[in-house]
């Protein structure tokens, strides 16, 4: 009952249009559009990281697993024209990713993959493991569909956030995650990288630069509405990507972190001899 509860709620999420246009959960009309979920530098942060551990590699093909509408593959089918199909656990996004993609999409269950053992070169499954009871079991299907480049990311949240969503957040973010929560893949022997992300210090930062108004619920949030129209026109897109851009150099210099990008070669990919890093400016205007 609980699954069909959060599955009905999953499906009217993706459902939501605004002005009679599809309010997207990932940033596929651009920078700043008011049809997307907000946090958008946040999500073109990891976007990045995805993309940059990617380009390291030479593939031909890949999954992208609940994939919402399909925003991360469509961006990798465009940059390293390679293969790239989708699932998610509904059917409305599925739509949507054939829709405005032309994504090769099937609605699927992480906990049971409809997939033989290692059939994908590479798999990818971005922010979703915290949302899903028993996320062990979801990332083991995720392994074992891998034949050569598991790429997934996770927030790595507070765990008092975590705690409070588990009681009173229906499809928040369950689960908690470090970078030790991976140590048992050194038990398998399976080889593993870990980029940090999602920099504490940048937060403000962002939301400056994003200039999102904010519910009129105190003082404060009313004298920052009546400042977003000049933040915007100060703070433009070359400053969101600058602070893309140097969100793995703040992690490592400040020591804090909020998302993981973890990296998992279950069995040798040619490395891409011609790899340069990936910035914001490289993918930011891909848009529909």
């Amino acid at each position: 009952m609980e699954d069909e509860v959060l599955k009905s709620f999953v499906d009217e999420y993706y459902t939501k249009t605004i002005d009679g246009i599809y309010f997207a959960h990932q940033p596929i009309y651009g920078y700043r559009s008011p049809y997307a979920d907000t946090s958008q530098i946040a999500r073109y942060m990891i976007t990045r990281s995805i993309l940059d551990q990617l380009a390291r590699y030479s593939f031909h093909q890949l999954i992208d697993i609940s994939a919402a509408e399909g925003y991360t593959a469509h961006l990798i089918r465009t940059l390293f024209h390679t293969e790239v199909e989708v699932t998610d656990w509904s059917e409305s996004v599925c739509a949507v990713a054939r829709a405005v993609y032309g994504l090769k999409t099937q609605v699927a269950d992480i906990l049971a993959l409809p997939f033989e053992d290692d059939a994908f070169e590479v798999v990818l499954c971005s922010e979703t493991l915290e949302h899903i009871p028993g996320w062990e079991k979801g990332f083991d299907e995720l392994l074992r569909i891998t034949k050569n480049l598991l790429v997934v990311t996770v927030p790595h949240d507070p765990i008092e956030f975590v705690e409070y969503n588990r009681q009173h957040v229906l499809g928040g973010h369950i689960n908690y995650f470090e970078e030790e929560t991976f140590d048992f893949l050194k038990e398998r022997n399976l080889s593993f990288t870990i980029e940090k992300t999602l920099c504490p210090k940048l937060i403000k930062p962002r939301v400056l630069a994003e200039a999102y108004p904010k519910p009129p619920t105190s003082v404060a949030y009313r004298m920052y509405n009546a400042c977003t129209p000049l933040l915007k026109t100060i703070f433009g897109k070359r400053t969101a990507q600058w602070l893309i851009d140097q969100d793995t150099n703040w992690v490592q210099r400040s020591g804090t972190y909020g998302g993981i990008t973890l990296v998992i070669e279950k069995q040798p990919l040619p490395r891409n001899p011609k790899y340069k890093p990936v910035r914001a400016r490289d993918f930011m205007d891909i848009v529909v």
